[in-house]
């Protein structure tokens, strides 16, 4: 298992892994939940989901009310 740190800053709590991947921030609001995936992007944020292609490229963002697709961004830049 990943060693954790906490951080509090403001009164806010950050929950951190080994990595510096953020686990959950934890505020006035309640705690809001992260996950990553082995590449250390976030796939899910909260009640928000991030949907990535197998060259890591976002292409979707999954929310309560609604979702953006992304088709066509060249944010590879050695595919360009």
């Amino acid at each position: 298992m990943a060693r954790l740190a906490r951080v509090v800053v403001a009164g806010v709590a950050h929950h951190v892994t080994q990595r510096g991947n953020r686990i959950s921030v934890i505020d006035a609001g309640g705690t809001t939940s992260y996950t990553t995936n082995a590449l250390n992007q976030y796939t899910a944020v909260g009640g928000v989901t991030y949907v990535y292609d197998d060259n890591g490229n976002l292409r979707r963002i999954n929310m309560r009310s609604a979702t953006q697709q992304f088709a066509g961004i060249a944010s590879d830049p050695i595919a360009q």
